[in-house]
Order: C-alpha cells, then sequence, then structure tokens
C-alpha cells in the first residue's frame, strides 16, 4: 500500500507524463521512485505504462498469504537459477568491497579459524578423507563441526546442505 507521499509523487509523475511536460526517465529520478519502465527513446508516457505497473505489482493478490505462497513456489521451482545468480552477484560485490566482513569475522573467531586450518591441513597430508556428502552424496564438500573442542571429528555436507544446518 502506497504511504500518502508516495501517492502524491505518483499523482506528480502521472501528471507530467499525461502531458508530456518533461521526458520520462527525468521523471521518475524526481520522484526517487521506480514507477514503470520507460524507454529512453520516449518522451512521454501513456496510461498503457501505468497499467502494466499496476498488473505487476503486488496487488493483483488477494491476501498477503497468498502472496508469499506464491513467492514461496517460485523460490522453490527456480532455485538453481537463483543460487547461480546470487553467487555470481556476490563475486563482484567483494571484487568491489572487499572482504571486509569475513576478515572482521576471522579476527572474532579465532578459535574456529584454527580448527578449520588444523582440519584442511590434516586432509591435505592425507590424515583425514575427505568424504561425500552425507545427505546428498556430492563430491564437493565442507567439514561441519558439532563440537570445536573436537577439530578432527567433522560432518560432511555439500556447500548447500552445510548452509541448512547453520540457518536452521
Amino acid at each position: 500500500m502506497r504511504t500518502p507521499a508516495k501517492r502524491k509523487a505518483f499523482l506528480i509523475v502521472l501528471l507530467f507524463c499525461q502531458f508530456g511536460k518533461m521526458p520520462a526517465p527525468l521523471i521518475i529520478g524526481l520522484a526517487g521512485i521506480l514507477l514503470f519502465t520507460v524507454y529512453p527513446h520516449r518522451s512521454s508516457c501513456n496510461l498503457a505504462w501505468i497499467a502494466h505497473y499496476r498488473n505487476m505489482s503486488r496487488n493483483k493478490f488477494e491476501t498477503k498469504e497468498e502472496y508469499n505462497a506464491r513467492y514461496r513456489k517460485y523460490r522453490a521451482e527456480n532455485a538453481e537459477r537463483l543460487r547461480l545468480y546470487k553467487k555470481e552477484y556476490n563475486k563482484k560485490w567483494r571484487k568491489k568491497n572487499g572482504y571486509k566482513n569475513e576478515k572482521k569475522w576471522k579476527k572474532n573467531n579465532k578459535d574456529k579459524v584454527q580448527v578449520e586450518n588444523l582440519l584442511n591441513y590434516s586432509v591435505k597430508c592425507g590424515k583425514i578423507q575427505r568424504l561425500p556428502c552425507e545427505v546428498c552424496g556430492a563430491k564437493k564438500t565442507h567439514g561441519h563441526h558439532k563440537d570445536y573442542d573436537k577439530p578432527l571429528e567433522v560432518v560432511w555436507l555439500c556447500p548447500l546442505h552445510h548452509k541448512e544446518i547453520h540457518n536452521t
């Protein structure tokens, strides 16, 4: 639902678009909110664009639960595609902004980092063998520590299941 300020901005933009006083990209910048997609070669918009915007919005769902159910279904159906997109996005973001949060976490959790390094060294030396994921059988796995006081006792999980365990 729109707040009064957004509603007022929307009406101002609508007024300028209908009468062609300003080019549409400039109007969107002045309003400060993205109302609808406008191509740069159009100098003004029409009511069809506004109808298109309204049809794409949340308002076509009767209840919030209906919208949330549709959103959950979409995420489940497109999980792999969304995961790949997020991976690429994070790679670009880290390249631009650096690894400040990771460095901060490592500084605050030195004991966990030390246990992780010991495990990696043991795998490299051959003392411990990296096994497939215990849930799905994937070959690329992470070692999950249930108890950091026992650094070499790990559960081998793929990145997806490892993340699920930490999120629950």
